[in-house]
């Protein structure tokens, strides 16, 4: 399925109550029954509906679902953080099991379980239109993933599953993966936020050796730890359709960022990487670097809060001045200092492709941050410089960015280069 056929807000006319934001229905009495009276009508025009935080439990959606079922104009439902359990999604799915036009259909933050998500999926069997299905936060746990894992093998539409903060681990993770390795058609997949471990995470690479549809993974918040890193950095090296990985908060350490940088240097498709909030350190920057010297792809990395000092800024840097592909480095709440600010420094008089630095919450003085600024005299390329939560004083602050306005290539706004709570001055 096409992901261009989702809709786009151009083409999307939402139904409002006076006084709500544009798109939401008020969950009460007359609101409801005109959005009902809307999509009842054979010449409905409405294609999207949203009834988020309204407070819709189980009973409020069976009148819906009865004008749903036969429904021909909406293409979007958002039911998010409302109160719909099983019972909600079984007459849900009745109407979805023979609906010919819901393309995305939203129960984040409700609490469906596994028989609601039992009904889902039985409902997908049937249902030849939706591509998007959100359900994050449901107490899914690992019977409904093994539940979906079924359905995805059978399934020949769906696009974009969320799945995130389900309580989701090793069984579940391993269902997902199976199905995951005979899946042709899902692209979007977000396994965030659950119990996913190195074991889960080696079910998932070896699916990834063999997928090559999926485009999008998302296992941040979990705890996949070295060896589940070291797994799917082996599948990575193979897989040429992933472009997007988000492994933030996973417990991986320089021995994981080694595998990864392992992979990187084969990997011909990926194209964002997200590894903050672990503790690669600078052994596991000095790797990285390693990896992206012989790699052309990536164009997005985000090392945030990773413990890097000057030695792993100053690695990197190599890699920024060897004008690699990057055009976004985000570095920011680790230890770099003057001596690491001033490497890259050099590196930005070189690169020719890197749009944002981010830099915030570092140890970078005034030094630091006039060479930052001079060297971007010389760099007609960087866009956004944020400096914020750093040790530059006011008066460092304002030499570098009346430097930066001099050259007249970057947007010196000052909250990038020196926010209140940085100025020591």
């Amino acid at each position: 399925m096409d992901k261009a056929m989702l809709p786009t807000p151009s083409t999307v006319r939402r139904v409002s109550a006076p006084g709500s934001p544009a798109g939401r229905v008020p969950i009460v009495g007359a609101e409801l029954r005109q959005a009902i009276r809307s999509l009842a009508g054979s010449d409905s025009t409405l294609t999207a509906l949203s009834l988020t935080e309204r407070g819709v439990g189980d009973g409020d959606l069976r009148a819906l679902a009865e004008v749903l079922a036969h429904n021909r104009s909406l293409v979007t439902l958002d039911l998010r953080c409302n109160r719909i359990g099983a019972s909600g999604a079984q007459v849900l799915a009745g109407a979805l099991a023979q609906n010919v036009c819901l393309k995305e259909l939203s129960l984040g933050d409700n609490q469906i379980g596994v028989g609601g998500t039992q009904a889902l999926v039985e409902a997908l069997a049937q249902n030849r239109c939706l591509i998007s299905l959100d359900l994050w936060r449901n107490q899914i746990g690992d019977s409904g993933a093994q539940v979906l894992g079924g359905a995805l093998m059978r399934n020949k539409y769906l696009v974009r599953l969320n799945l995130c903060k389900n309580q989701i681990g090793t069984i579940g993770t391993q269902a997902l993966a199976g199905a995951l390795a005979q899946n042709r058609c899902l692209a979007e997949l977000d396994l965030s936020y659950n119990q996913i471990d190195s074991s889960g995470a080696q079910a998932l690479a070896g699916a990834l050796r063999w997928n090559g549809c999926l485009t999008s993974l998302n296992l941040g918040g979990n705890q996949i730890g070295t060896s589940g890193m070291q797994g799917l950095a082996g599948a990575l090296a193979l897989n040429r359709g992933l472009t997007r990985l988000c492994l933030w908060n996973n417990q991986i350490d320089a021995i994981g960022a080694q595998a990864m940088a392992w992979a990187l240097a084969r990997n011909r498709c990926l194209n964002w990487l997200s590894l903050k909030e672990n503790q690669i350190g600078d052994g596991g920057a000095q790797a990285l670097a390693n990896g992206l010297a012989q790699n052309s792809c990536l164009k997005e990395l985000n090392l945030g809060d990773n413990e890097i000092g000057d030695s792993g800024a100053q690695a990197l840097a190599t890699v920024v001045a060897r004008r690699h592909s990057l055009s976004k480095l985000v570095l920011w709440h680790n230890e770099i200092a003057a001596g690491g600010a001033q490497k890259l420094a050099e590196a930005l008089m070189q690169n020719r492709c890197l749009a944002e630095l981010n830099l915030s919450d570092n140890q970078i003085d005034d030094s630091g941050a006039q060479a930052l600024a001079k060297a971007l005299e010389d760099n007609g390329c960087l866009t956004r410089l944020d400096l914020s939560g750093n040790r530059i004083s006011a008066g460092g602050a304002q030499i570098s960015i009346d430097s930066l306005l001099r050259c007249n290539r970057l947007a010196a706004r000052p909250e990038y280069f020196a926010a209140w709570r940085s100025l020591r001055g």
